[in-house]
C-alpha cells in the first residue's frame, strides 16, 4: 500500500470554494457562509487556517482537508476540521490536528478546545 503524500499549508483565498465543498459534504459540521470564511481569513492575528493537499492521478494538486481555529489569550478553539469523504480515516485529519496543536503552542496557547471539549496537549 502506497503511503499518502500530503502537504499541509496555510489557506489562501482561492481555497475557500474547495473548503466549502468538503465542509458541506459532512452534515454534522458547522456550515458557514462564504463571507464568514473570507472574514476569518482576513483575521490573521487570531484565526489560523490550514489545508491538506495531495496530487491527484493527473498530478494536479487537490485540497483534501482543512482545519480552522481561533487563538485568543492562552486558548485555541478548533472551529472546523474535515477531510473529504474519499480520504476519511487515512490519517489526514491527524496531520491537520497536529499542525493546529503545534501552531497553537507556538502562539502560546496552553489549552485547545473543540465544541466545548478540552483537548489535552502533551509536552511538545
Amino acid at each position: 500500500m502506497k503511503a499518502l503524500e500530503v502537504r499541509i499549508r496555510k489557506v489562501r483565498k482561492g481555497d475557500i470554494d474547495r473548503i466549502i465543498d468538503i465542509e458541506r459534504s459532512w452534515h454534522h459540521l458547522s456550515h458557514w457562509s462564504i463571507d464568514s470564511y473570507y472574514r476569518l481569513l482576513n483575521d490573521d492575528s487570531f484565526t489560523s487556517s490550514f489545508v491538506a493537499e495531495m496530487d491527484n492521478e493527473a498530478g494536479r494538486s487537490n485540497i483534501v482537508g482543512f482545519v480552522i481555529f481561533h487563538i485568543a489569550a492562552d486558548v485555541s478553539e478548533i472551529y472546523n476540521i474535515a477531510v473529504e469523504n474519499s480520504n476519511a480515516r487515512s490519517g489526514i485529519g491527524n496531520q491537520l490536528m497536529s499542525v493546529a496543536i503545534h501552531e497553537s503552542a507556538r502562539r502560546n496557547a496552553s489549552k485547545i478546545v473543540s465544541g466545548g471539549a478540552k483537548i489535552e496537549r502533551s509536552g511538545d
